[in-house]
């Protein structure tokens, strides 16, 4: 469970907010759309109907089951969020903000650490003789590619941070004598594709 990043805001996904109510997903669906139906209808400034039909701070997305057939899902800023949860008992509203709150913290140290970890990971390059930013670029952009990364990283989720951690830590440890773009840059993105094979073998066990 963690939270996602669309319009450039923390968001929560519909299934962690199923898990949380104890709810089936495809009831907290309808709730969700029920509620989108209705601030569609209150023609307020945040609806947005060029976008999925969604108001702002909700988009949808598909996810595979494990018939992998395609399935929705929504994910909801904070704002959205505690819209839809003014429907439930107190008692799941507190579950579910709690678990924001505390998802939202752990964010913060990542996106902390990831900062570290990358200032570190330049100065390692640095060392190794890099001196072209093109060839930070370069790498930086390989790696996020063998992780199957897409986004920038001020929008990735805890989890992609964690992989991008570990992958330039693995980088680290394997370079030894390598010198200059040319001998680096493969050890690099050798790390990265090790990271994601080892994740997917987890998926797939």
């Amino acid at each position: 469970m963690e939270l996602a990043i669309i319009d450039k805001k923390l968001a929560m996904d519909s299934r962690d907010i199923a898990k949380l109510t104890h709810k089936l997903h495809k009831n907290v669906i309808r709730d969700i759309r029920n509620m989108m139906e209705k601030l569609a209808n209150s023609k307020l400034d945040s609806f947005d109907g060029s976008k999925l039909g969604c108001p702002k701070g909700i988009e949808e997305k598909v996810y595979y089951n494990s018939q992998n057939k395609p399935q929705p899902y929504y994910l909801l800023d904070y704002s959205n969020t505690i819209t839809l949860l003014t429907g439930y008992s107190v008692e799941l509203r507190k579950a579910v903000v709690d678990r924001w709150i505390y998802l939202e913290n752990h964010y913060r140290i990542e996106r902390q650490k990831s900062i570290e970890t990358r200032n570190t990971f330049t100065e390692t390059l640095s060392e190794h003789g890099y001196t072209k930013q093109h060839e930070y670029i370069q790498t930086t952009n390989q790696m996020k590619k063998s992780l199957d990364i897409k986004h920038k990283k001020k929008e990735m989720t805890t989890r992609e941070l964690d992989e991008v951690a570990a992958s330039e830590a693995l980088a680290k440890v394997l370079l030894h004598d390598e010198e200059g773009f040319n001998e680096v840059n493969p050890v690099c993105v050798t790390a990265a594709e090790i990271v994601a094979n080892a994740k997917k073998k987890r998926i797939s066990a």
